[in-house]
């Protein structure tokens, strides 16, 4: 994972840096790399420690966000804006720097305390409110999809060997039958209710309208993206350089709001080129492979950090590198669980910290 990285580093910013068609050197480009090296030299208990720091930095900042914006609503909250909420016309920001960036960091913050929740029960209670309540308002649907997808695998590593006993005991059949009838009664109303509830006009409907043309073009991303593959077409191995998306190439381009590429892979191979493209895919793959072997020891924490980066990269861009901020807290963490995690078990290292998570035992079927 450590060379991974490197090959990351040196095809996403250091050919671009140097052989790009507009060239930049910049101090800002080794902080990410120092940070990310540092990340993955956690031990177990440094590991721990890093997500309930994260928790706890997290948590400040939403209350300071909520605080804010008793204080000075209009500098948190960007009105008239219509959402899939029919009666919720705002979008809460808070102290971020735009709601589709605060959105991320509330979803880490909520699997961090499902992770190592706080020891008071009230605090946890107020740290669920406050962080459901700051991804509701900030109406990013992306991260609303993200929190699901990632509550779900939490849900399933953390309860494996439970629900493997109750759904796969073919001498107790009633769980997964009873499954298997909810799942054939709500396919059913769901056609009957395509069929003859008139969803069919509604959704065309929807489609037609602001909200919904929005939702089909990403949210007007299509024309940056449009304007990233000509970057990429023009300069197809080392990309345009890393200034691309500075205030002269959005004033050359047409897109004053288009401070990024609003995806991932776009983002590489318009900044990078096709080089940068393929180092992207060696880092995603070796990051993946180390997320599986980390999965059960982390009671899916790291697999649902990484679903969260795979999911954001669809629209925004997780793992930049060429700045330091709050947008790197996801990567990092994420380094940071997987390479806490990553000792053989056998080895003194593995066991000289008790694990994330203790998996949950079933109970033996005692035999007649």
């Amino acid at each position: 994972l450590i060379l991974a990285l490197f090959v990351y580093f040196f095809t996403n910013v250091g050919t671009s840096a140097l052989l790009a068609a507009h060239p930049s050197v910049s101090h800002e480009y080794l902080y990410m790399l120092l940070a990310g090296y540092a990340a993955l030299l956690v031990t177990r208990q440094e590991g721990d420690m890093a997500i309930a720091s994260a928790r706890n930095a997290i948590l400040a900042f939403l209350v300071l966000s909520a605080l804010c914006l008793l204080w000075r609503p209009e500098l948190e909250l960007i009105r008239g804006y219509k959402g899939l909420i029919p009666w919720l016309d705002v979008r809460y920001t808070g102290l971020a720097i735009h709601p589709n960036g605060l959105g991320p960091i509330v979803v880490v913050f909520l699997l961090c305390v499902w992770a190592r929740p706080y020891r008071a029960r009230w605090i946890n209670v107020a740290a669920w409110i406050i962080g459901g309540a700051s991804l509701l308002l900030s109406q990013s649907k992306t991260n609303w999809v993200a929190l699901l997808v990632c509550a779900l695998c939490m849900a399933y590593f953390r309860n494996r060997e439970r629900l493997v006993h109750r759904f796969f005991d073919f001498r107790k059949p009633g769980a997964p039958v009873s499954a298997l009838v909810a799942a054939m009664v709500a396919t059913a109303a769901l056609g009957m209710l395509l069929l003859f509830g008139g969803v069919g006009e509604r959704l065309t409907g929807f489609l037609h309208s602001g909200t919904g043309t929005d939702l089909m073009s990403f949210m007007g991303r299509r024309q940056i993206w449009e304007a990233a593959v000509d970057e990429w077409a023009n300069n197809p191995v080392f990309g345009y350089g890393l200034t691309i998306w500075d205030e002269a190439h959005r004033a050359r381009i047409g897109i004053p709001e288009a401070f990024q590429a609003h995806s991932q892979f776009f983002q590489s191979i318009s900044s990078s080129g096709s080089l940068g493209a393929a180092g992207l895919a060696a880092y995603v793959a070796a990051l993946f492979w180390y997320t599986l072997k980390t999965t059960a020891a982390t009671g899916g924490l790291s697999l649902a950090l990484f679903l969260l980066i795979v999911i954001g990269a669809i629209s925004e861009v997780p793992l930049e590198m060429t700045g330091f901020g709050m947008e790197q807290l996801l990567h990092l963490l994420t380094l940071m669980v997987i390479a806490s995690r990553c000792a053989p078990e056998n080895s003194p290292a593995a066991t000289r910290h008790a694990p994330l998570f203790r998996p949950l035992r079933a109970r033996h079927v005692h035999q007649d």
